[in-house]
């Protein structure tokens, strides 16, 4: 019990250790790595069902490095299997159902912490972009997300009054937080997700009238002193569909299409796992190379260095994950998992997280959170196969 005790507090501590000083994510993985060793030899190994998609995609990326020449690759994948082995440790242990229950404090304490630095002592992105979290303004954009994503899942499944007051809070206040950090992609993940989310829990309309009226009065008044605020944000709302003049849409179509040039050239493997950037690469449009860091796309990214075998095995280990998810959804943090991911999902289309990894860290820690449920439920399913096959034998 003390290991499992040891797990939770490390758990929440882990995960605002991410969203304060991402760069030890090393510490949280090596942290995670000697619970694993503990618990396998307390308790033994339990089968997750991801391993032998974490082995493909492993495997896949692997053949990407032959004939590179290039050392770096197989120390850039081994920190890629590095992520998913995190999801394979934290399966093994039982997440505390109350400390789950009450986890909207602790999004509370993270909602408010990132309004007082944004307001007081924010991170800077440019010259007119700040933001709260982590390292990057897009990481720190997912935090929000998911925040936001938690909240308004919990509004409608909790039936604690308290606690769904405090969902109410953390809804605007994360709202507030997406708006102020500028990021598009997360712009486009609130609409895709909100609107299934609000669909199937059209039945408690009134939550989301008052959400809705609540977010316009609490914005209003952080923002007031804002003159421009409305131009600001509507004009960063509308070039989202700019492809006529917008910079940054116009490098990322450009990066796009050459991505698809490399994969046509390097169908099976690509050329290396991540080394679809300038170091490696000459765009033809030399406008676009000073911001040539990767893809900014996961999918063009992951298709070019590692070919239709790389890409393939990539989307089965993230239909697997989903796909859990949304058979598990019954179970409300579970739901909001699938939404959450989901959500990054539609943040992978416009950027490559796997750069720092600091928000699949993130991500990561979040979803082992509701693995104890979807690890007995594979191991269930595994127990009906063998009744099955035994009856047919």
């Amino acid at each position: 019990m003390k290991l499992e005790f040891f797990f939770n507090i490390a758990t929440v501590f882990s995960i605002i250790t991410m969203i304060i000083f991402p760069s030890m994510h090393n510490e949280i993985f090596t942290l995670y790595f000697l619970l694993f060793i503990f618990k396998i030899k307390r308790d033994g190994y339990k089968k997750t069902g991801y391993e032998k998609y974490i082995i493909l995609v492993a495997f896949t990326f692997i053949l990407s490095s032959i004939g590179t020449g290039d050392p770096k690759i197989l120390k850039n994948i081994f920190r890629v299997i590095k992520i998913f082995m995190l999801l394979i440790f934290m399966l093994q242990f039982e997440f505390h159902k109350e400390i789950k229950k009450n986890f909207m404090y602790l999004f509370l304490l993270i909602g408010i912490y990132g309004v007082v630095r944004f307001k007081f002592f924010p991170l800077q992105e440019s010259v007119t972009r700040y933001y709260s979290y982590m390292k990057f303004i897009l990481d720190s954009s997912v935090v929000a997300f998911t925040g936001f994503i938690f909240s308004i899942t919990s509004i409608f499944n909790e039936v604690d009054k308290k606690r769904r007051f405090v969902a109410l809070i953390n809804i605007l206040i994360f709202l507030y937080l997406i708006i102020v950090f500028q990021v598009r992609a997360t712009y486009l993940a609130v609409v895709v997700v909100s609107l299934p989310i609000m669909f199937n829990k059209f039945r408690n309309k009134k939550y989301v009238l008052a959400t809705i009226i609540g977010f316009l009065i609490f914005t209003g008044i952080l923002l007031k002193n804002e003159n421009d605020i409305i131009v600001k944000y509507t004009k960063r709302i509308e070039s989202i569909g700019n492809v006529k003049t917008n910079s940054s849409n116009l490098a990322r179509l450009h990066y796009w299409e050459s991505a698809i040039k490399v994969f046509k050239k390097h169908p099976l493997t690509g050329m290396g796992y991540k080394r679809f950037n300038k170091s490696h690469y000459s765009l033809e449009n030399k406008m676009f190379e000073k911001s040539f860091y990767h893809a900014h796309n996961e999918y063009f990214a992951i298709l070019a260095e590692t070919g239709i075998l790389g890409f393939v095995a990539w989307i089965l280990l993230k239909f697997k994950i989903l796909s859990v998810l949304w058979k598990r959804r019954k179970d409300s943090y579970t739901e909001f998992m699938f939404y959450s991911v989901l959500g990054f999902e539609v943040h992978n289309m416009f950027q490559v997280y796997l750069t720092s990894r600091y928000t699949y860290v993130y991500v990561i820690l979040l979803l082992g959170i509701c693995g104890e449920t979807l690890l007995r439920e594979e191991q269930l399913e595994d127990k009906k196969l063998k009744v099955l096959k035994n009856m047919i034998i």
